[in-house]
Formats: structure tokens, sequence, C-alpha cells
């Protein structure tokens, strides 16, 4: 064979190598470090604006369990007429000062007003059980 032909070959046999190794790496940088039979966790919230809770509602939002419970404030304050409301992660505080004094503070029915209930639950075949 031809000395020109020969190191043809090398460089051809040089390329298809180089082609291969940066194949190999392309499909193994794609290739997750998670345990695919690990148990999923909660979505983050880094895409979620986070709010300070407004001094109006830090009593009764750390009577309530505090962000351990109901998550963070998802919202600022927001106010309607002399109603004020904060969203949080869990649900939406309200305080309305014309309400009686022991219902100023409440948590907003949200299932209630976006109409979401869960299907309801037949009674049980033995008329002896709890239901």
């Amino acid at each position: 064979m031809d000395e020109g032909v020969k190191s043809m070959l090398k460089l051809r046999y040089v390329y298809i190598m180089l082609f291969i190794i940066a194949f190999l790496g392309a499909c193994n940088k794609f290739e997750s470090d998670t345990d695919p039979t690990a148990i999923p966790t909660k979505p983050s919230l880094s895409k979620i604006n986070i709010f300070p809770v407004e001094p109006l509602f830090a009593d009764y939002y750390h009577h309530l369990g505090g962000e351990k419970r109901l998550g963070p404030a998802i919202s600022s304050l927001i106010k309607s007429g002399d109603i004020k409301m904060q969203y949080l992660e869990a649900g939406l505080l309200r305080f309305d000062p014309a309400a009686l004094v022991g219902n100023r503070f409440s948590l907003a029915p949200l299932a209630l007003m976006w109409e979401i209930a869960e299907p309801a639950v037949p009674a049980p075949n033995d008329s002896d059980v709890r239901y």
C-alpha cells in the first residue's frame, strides 16, 4: 500500500475514534444523577416569589402553625374594600374589620369559592358501621 493511503486510513480511524468518544461523552451528559427509585419530594418554591407575612396577620398565622403548617406567604397584602387578604402556600388569610371580634381573622374557604369538592362517600352496606 502507498504511504499516502496508509496515512489517510490512520487519519480516518482517528476521526472515527474522536466521534465515538464525543458521542459517548454526550450520552453520559444527559444521564441523571438522581436515584430513579427515590420517592419524589415536594416541588421547590424557588420559582414562586416568597413574601413576608403581613404584621396584621403575624399572630394569627403563628397561632395556626406558621410556615411549618401553612407554608410561606406567596403574595403581598391584598385589599378589597375594608377586607385585607394574603395568600399563603396552603390558603388565604382574611381580615374583616366589620365582622364580630372573634371572626375578624379567618382562613378563606378556597375550595368552596372555587367550587372544588371531593366526591361523596357512599353509605356502607352494614348499618351498624359508623358513617
